[in-house]
């Protein structure tokens, strides 16, 4: 890549000056990754408590997701996965939440199946 390629792709992933960018460039043996995660894992340790609210917030644990988890896994409460996953998502678990929604969805059509082969299954006897 050339150096302004580079320097554009960082600025338009930091709030660097120029300067800031080539002193980094230095810094970093002229590695752009390892200075836009630098500037990442600075951003979020340096938020403090709003960063880790609003990370939390879109994670299982969250106050979004558990808003969200209590439909999902109340569509069925007879099913025995799907309130265990639930309550393990809830327990502090890193999913996201459509990693729980397709979860619950694979839960219920495993279901729908096996009731559906017991259903034809009694049907043939």
């Amino acid at each position: 890549m050339a150096e302004n390629d580079v320097l554009n792709m960082i600025k338009g992933q930091t709030d660097y000056s120029d300067e800031i960018i080539i002193a980094k460039m230095k810094e970093h043996n002229n590695n752009y990754m390892s200075i836009i995660r630098e500037y990442l894992s600075a951003s979020v340790a340096g938020a403090g408590t709003s960063a880790s609210t609003s990370v939390a917030g879109t994670s299982v644990a969250g106050a979004s997701v558990a808003g969200a988890g209590p439909s999902v896994a109340g569509a069925g409460p007879s099913v025995a996965g799907a309130g265990a996953s639930a309550s393990g998502a809830a327990a502090g678990t890193s999913t996201s939440v459509n990693q729980t929604i397709y979860r619950e969805i694979r839960h219920l059509m495993d279901d729908a199946a096996k009731s559906y082969s017991l259903k034809k299954e009694l049907e043939k006897s």
